[in-house]
């Protein structure tokens, strides 16, 4: 039995509250890592020298760096997650909500752009698997549920045209996306102030009923 192995072993109870601790430490730890040294340049070695701790400590709670890097990708997509809904829910009307969306999005990108780097450097080393499929999947379905929430409620509201909800959530998101994927790798090229200028008075024009 290999020490990956037994370490899964011990985990099929409720974490402690130390063990929950530790292991958001080495969450932070791993993040701190990838952003200076980059995913596949840190070693499980790495992590568990700079938390002070073996590596069996590592493997107790993840079974390789490929499960740790998901999981710190998770954490951050919710931390942005949260960032978004927060200032979404500020607003009051649908369409005011959908601008803020996009605000949001590319504010946090620019705002928080160490964190997203990371993101778009460590999910593209996962390749074509499960993983990244997996993630990708997770992060848009929710994503989609809240435009396309939000489109509906201001067609209702009679703020927005009558487009198919589903469709208009995928072209939006995939310009956000798009978008926030170019402030990662050319932060100094792109002016993240006037796309988000141009974007809404775009957004506003096709969306605003007549």
């Amino acid at each position: 039995m290999t020490e990956k192995t037994k370490a899964k072993k011990t985990i099929n109870r409720k974490p402690t509250f130390t063990e929950q601790a530790r292991k958001k430490q080495i969450l932070e730890i791993s993040l701190d890592l990838f952003i200076k040294k980059g995913f596949e340049q840190t070693s499980i070695a790495d992590i568990a020298a700079a938390a002070g701790v073996s590596r069996g400590v590592i493997f107790y709670y993840f079974e390789g760096k490929g499960e740790l890097g998901e999981e710190v990708i998770r954490q951050s997509l919710k931390e942005y997650g949260r960032y978004v809904q927060l200032r979404v829910n500020r607003k009051s009307s649908a369409i005011d909500k959908l601008l803020e969306f996009v605000d949001a999005c590319l504010d946090y990108t620019d705002e928080h752009h160490d964190n997203w780097l990371v993101y778009v450097n460590t999910i593209g080393r996962f390749g074509n698997n499960n993983e990244k499929n997996n993630l990708l999947a997770w992060m848009s379905e929710r994503t989609q549920e809240n435009l396309i929430t939000l489109i509906l409620q201001g067609q209702e509201d009679g703020e927005i045209e009558d487009y198919p909800a589903q469709e208009l959530s995928y072209i939006l998101q995939g310009v956000v996306d798009g978008l926030m994927s170019l402030v990662a790798i050319q932060p100094d090229k792109l002016d993240v102030l006037a796309c988000k200028k141009l974007l809404k008075s775009i957004l506003l024009k096709i969306l605003k009923m007549k």
